[in-house]
């Protein structure tokens, strides 16, 4: 069973609210490779979950149709034990088609991989996304992981000064 996270009180305004600063930063990286949508999801020392997403549409829907819980891409259960993930082979089978449906149909996304660094008790992780061909996707990833670290860590430090304002007793960690 994928424990769901307990998420940031304001996991639904974080992505809305900085929508501008967050495309204005990941801009820069999108299209760089073969990868279509960008996501920062960090889960802070207290353990909330936020989402800083340059299309918040996508976790903002699964929360609405009850199925971000079965979403194992965003499950503690599985990234405070893995260092990378696909999307698709954390879903919870019963709901696999479902989510699929919304990320494929609506979003037009196919394949997802996270990229998860932990850093003073901290999980960030980096989803990259794409709307083309997974199978090319996935091998660019395994070629290039370093360059797709590299790329998030960019982003992180870019946004990182929008999540700090959401935290309180700590600071946001920086990325060297």
């Amino acid at each position: 069973m994928l424990e769901i996270p307990n998420f940031h009180k304001d996991v639904l305004t974080i992505g809305l609210s900085n929508f501008f600063k967050l495309n204005t930063a990941y801009s820069e990286v999108i299209r760089i490779r073969n990868f279509d949508h960008f996501s920062i999801n960090i889960e802070s020392p207290d353990r909330r979950l936020a989402f800083l997403s340059c299309n918040p549409a996508v976790s903002l829907t699964l929360m609405q149709s009850g199925l971000l819980p079965y979403d194992g891409s965003v499950s503690p259960t599985i990234y405070r034990h893995k260092s990378i993930y696909i999307w698709d082979k954390c879903y919870v089978s019963k709901y696999a088609e479902k989510i699929k449906r919304i990320k494929e149909y609506k979003f037009g996304i196919k394949k997802g991989v996270v990229f998860v660094r932990k850093i003073n008790g901290f999980y960030i992780m980096y989803s990259f996304a794409t709307k083309e061909d997974g199978v090319e996707f996935l091998e660019d990833i395994i070629e290039s992981m370093e360059e797709y670290l590299k790329i998030g860590d960019h982003c992180y430090n870019l946004i990182r000064s929008v999540y700090s304002q959401y935290l309180i007793n700590c600071d946001a960690p920086l990325i060297q």
